[in-house]
């Protein structure tokens, strides 16, 4: 079905604020290929309901408190995060580091932090929620990539800013893929000082009902404590929670999150013999 044209002109006027805190009308016309008479109408009709404001010494436009109100309202309301918190809890307490959960917009191709559990000792992230997460160097990210066909894996990565966070951190394309290959293999990614110096984390997928890859959920710790276990049985626990969130999605449909990926996604059995 063809969108409307002024919804898909909404769209396109909200989607820039996402990389923008505030914008005036000329570049926000200039970015969303939007008329600057159309992007008035729609700034002047989004503001009527608060969602978005202007500042009225620099005229510029922002993201407003009705906009918040509501994405709170979807992010209280989301069964997965939900679900995993408490799992996600028990999981830092046992192997002493903090625990994440990231969901994958497929749309955007972003992966975005919905959950973490700093624990005491462990390295904090201060990272906030809705946070966009690095699929190329991080845990969370490899087990999204992993499950992606060659041409979709090559689309999503167009869309990854590829550097090096460290000096471990795997730019090249070559390695990348057999990385994620290891990865697809063993049924959990690993980053070991690949986003920051010292730390390691370990990540393993949570499936939807008709075993798409949902959303993902990893530990983090400092490397010498990472050393210390087997990553066997730490992937084993890791896996563990992620079987039971799995499960927990199929059962319910409204524990899929934001749904599932769209079909560039490889399905998966989520049988325990692939874990």
């Amino acid at each position: 079905m063809k969108p409307a044209t002024t919804i898909t002109k909404v769209c396109r006027v909200l989607d820039e604020f996402r990389n923008h805190p505030s914008i005036g009308i000329t570049d926000l016309a200039k970015n969303a290929g939007l008329l600057p008479s159309d992007v008035h109408r729609i700034l002047n009709s989004l503001q009527s309901y608060g969602y978005i404001e202007q500042d009225q010494a620099t005229k510029r436009y922002r993201l407003g408190l009705g906009l918040m109100r509501l994405g709170l309202t979807m992010f209280q309301r989301h069964d997965l995060r939900d679900a995993a918190r408490p799992l996600l809890q028990n999981l830092s307490e046992r192997l002493e580091g903090s625990s994440h959960m990231a969901v994958y917009d497929a749309r955007a191709m972003e992966l975005f932090l919905v959950e973490q559990i700093n624990f005491p000792t462990a390295p904090v992230f201060r990272r906030r929620f809705g946070a966009t997460e690095d699929c190329y160097c991080t845990a969370l990210g490899r087990v999204v990539l992993a499950n992606m066909d060659a041409a979709s894996l090559s689309e999503a990565l167009k869309h990854c800013s590829i550097e090096k966070k460290t000096a471990k951190t795997i730019t090249d394309r070559d390695m990348m893929e057999k990385e994620l290959a290891a990865t697809r293999r063993r049924g959990y990614g690993l980053d070991c000082e690949e986003y920051l110096p010292g730390v390691c984390c370990i990540g393993a997928p949570i499936h939807g009902a008709k075993g798409d890859v949902i959303a993902a959920i990893s530990v983090s710790m400092v490397k010498q404590q990472f050393d210390k276990w087997n990553q066997d049985s730490l992937a084993s626990e890791l896996k563990a929670v992620a079987r039971q969130l799995s499960a927990l999605a199929s059962q319910d449909s409204r524990l899929a999150g934001l749904g599932p990926m769209p079909r560039y996604v490889r399905r998966i059995d989520t049988s325990l013999g692939n874990y």
